[in-house]
């Protein structure tokens, strides 16, 4: 029994008696009474009115629920994932307003992503904190969507190239990893994926764990363990993935799988040396952004490039032209630009530069990006970013 049923039941005896004085026994002591009996469902229940939200807390106890009013627990590692764990090399990656995250280590990802990696260069991002996915060089992959509230994800699209996933245990959410010849859920274990569209191939390597594997909504599955690796193998009609469509215009591709074998020693020997060259590129990473988080901050100053308060925007001016140094070299309807700079007019076949407006956010982060009108823009953005009251 808690202290709050106890309380508010005498409370209501109270109520009861004052209303029982001034209105009589049907108006007052009755209804004090009812009041007294609902309220005092805490002494059953182990309800603490005095601590409760509403009385809706009361009912849903009654009733044998548990959790808060609203029924949903925020997990705890929003705030962190997806997230950046290290990038090198030549890493493109745009979002669904077309400006490029940050790269850092520890910078959030939300929204729908596409990641392009050149020759040398790769990006390792946590999932969440059971699941991290490596995108390897010469790849492309695209996320349809990061939700903003959860940091949630359904599906990894790989395009082009390897991307190599790993996971200790399921994580909070389910993810499906899918290209042009398969649909897979992320794996728990440690499985490469690849993806040849040229000459139309998909292979899966599993490093750790074990796979289930077929083709695109094929019947045929094989199962793969630890050190082996499987292939499907296309067809091309006319430079394009063949296909067979079946009822409801589900897609098979046309093609064989290939027979469960060995991956070669030294596949192997490579993989774990490249991870050997990350762990140390992630310790380099880290130290750096140490540093970087010892950069001094302003009285009350929680963003960095620029340094700003919660809530104040940085009006910041991208693609300017190369040596600009006072305007934000943007083009207008007319051809007009800046009147600060003193260079001639752009002309209309080079690409203008945006002013893009960002809010400082409560994690210490730049979010809430829009890019302004030109006129707007003209006004607002300088060759350097400005930072000042919001104003929305």
């Amino acid at each position: 029994m808690k202290s709050g049923g106890v309380f508010v039941s005498f409370v209501g005896v109270i109520i009861g008696f004052i209303f029982g004085r001034s209105l009589g026994f049907i108006f007052g002591i009755i209804p004090g009474l009812i009041l007294g009996i609902i309220l005092g469902v805490g002494i059953i229940f182990g309800i603490d009115p005095v601590n409760s939200t509403s009385l809706a807390n009361v009912i849903k106890a009654s009733s044998g629920v548990s959790g808060n009013v609203s029924g949903q627990t925020q997990p705890k590692d929003v705030a962190t994932y997806p997230s950046v764990i290290l990038s090198h090399g030549a890493v493109e990656i745009t979002n669904s307003d077309g400006l490029p995250p940050s790269l850092s280590p520890g910078t959030r990802l939300r929204g729908t992503l596409e990641v392009k990696t050149g020759k040398a260069g790769s990006l390792r991002i946590q999932i969440d904190s059971e699941r991290s996915l490596f995108i390897e060089p010469n790849t492309l992959i695209r996320i349809p969507g990061i939700t903003w509230e959860s940091g949630e994800l359904a599906e990894i699209q790989l395009i082009e190239g390897r991307i190599r996933l790993r996971g200790t245990k399921p994580g909070r959410f389910t993810i499906r990893v899918t290209s042009l010849l398969f649909d897979q859920p992320w794996p728990v274990g440690d499985v490469l994926y690849e993806m040849d569209q040229e000459h139309s191939a998909a292979s899966v390597y599993v490093l750790e764990g074990h796979v289930k594997f077929s083709a695109l909504n094929a019947e045929t599955t094989v199962e793969i363990g630890a050190g082996k690796k499987v292939t499907f193998q296309g067809q091309l009609e006319d430079g394009e993935i063949a296909y067979d469509v079946l009822l409801q215009g589900r897609k098979v591709p046309r093609g064989l799988l290939s027979a469960v074998t060995e991956i070669a020693a030294n596949e192997l020997k490579l993989w774990d040396l490249t991870e050997e060259l990350n762990k140390k590129k992630r310790m380099s990473a880290v130290i750096i952004k140490r540093k970087k988080d010892l950069e001094q901050l302003g009285p009350g100053q929680i963003c960095r490039k620029p340094k700003a308060k919660y809530n104040e925007c940085a009006w910041v001016c991208l693609d300017n032209r190369p040596g600009e140094t006072k305007g934000c070299a943007i083009q207008t309807d007319t051809g007009r630009t800046s009147q600060i700079s003193h260079a001639s007019r752009i002309r209309k076949s080079l690409k203008s530069a945006r002013c893009v407006r960002l809010r400082c956010l409560a994690q210490g982060e730049w979010g809430d990006s829009k890019v302004l009108a030109s006129d707007e823009g003209l006004l607002r953005c300088q060759a350097e970013p400005v930072v000042s009251v919001c104003d929305y």
